[in-house]
């Protein structure tokens, strides 16, 4: 089982360096604010949205989920591919529109509590971040997305108690993680990429966690529905 994790490829200028030192963080790279995370999401449903002028197919998750502004600052610093404040000036300063989560697949967009939120979405070799919308324009940090190199090479699913398998009439279909979501890299509009979103306070979420092709029109009628797995090894 595969927990997709990619990397995106296109130009944003910031600062080299890491989340702020005074977070610590495990040498595996696992964290036990993920775990709080992880263990507050209750799974909702699942449906498909695809897009007339595109053969793709998007998994949209929703899911509540509840993250401490603590935690919040935690995740946030410490898994942002570079520091955390210069990525957030980098974006604001560059004013980066609003960037749909799958480039082809417009309907494809993130919701929290049934709301359409605009998230900006820029990367550099080896990373996407993205961040609401309004933060930029005076709003709260709210909403964080972060994808990158760090991230894939941490044991999510050795360590985490519990994964996502999305069935498909069924059978199981693909495997993800609590909190993750997968967009578009931006500048590759056929590369995808997984990675963790945050988001603070109490929440119902709707993400898309998976971006496949439609092989044939029996797709379109496919049962999607989400279940937890239990990791075997931390029973």
């Amino acid at each position: 089982m595969i927990l997709a994790v990619g990397v995106s490829t296109t130009l944003l200028l910031g600062c080299a360096g890491g989340g702020a030192q005074q977070y610590a963080l495990d040498p595996s790279g696992y964290s036990y604010q993920y775990d709080r995370l992880a263990d507050s999401v209750t799974l909702a449903s699942a449906r498909t949205v695809s897009s007339a002028t595109s053969s793709l197919s998007v998994t949209m998750l929703t899911y509540e989920q509840s993250v401490s502004e603590q935690d919040f600052a935690y995740l946030t610093n410490v898994y942002a591919p570079l520091r955390l404040e210069d990525l957030l000036d980098s974006i604001c300063s560059q004013k980066f529109g609003v960037t749909p989560p799958v480039a082809k697949v417009p309907t494809a967009s993130f919701s929290v509590d049934g709301a359409r939120v605009g998230m900006i979405l820029a990367g550099q070799l080896g990373w996407v971040f993205g961040v609401n919308q309004d933060y930029c324009t005076g709003g709260d940090l709210k909403a964080v997305f972060m994808a990158s190199k760090q991230i894939a090479g941490v044991p999510w699913i050795v360590e985490s108690k519990r994964s996502i398998h999305m069935m498909k009439n069924g059978t199981f279909e693909f495997e993800t993680m609590p909190g993750f979501a997968m967009v578009t890299a931006p500048g590759q509009q056929d590369h995808y990429t997984s990675g963790l979103l945050v988001v603070k306070g109490h929440h119902r979420i709707e993400a898309p966690v998976n971006v496949s092709r439609l092989s044939s029109s029996a797709e379109f009628n496919a049962v999607y529905s989400p279940t937890f797995f239990i990791n075997p090894a931390l029973e």
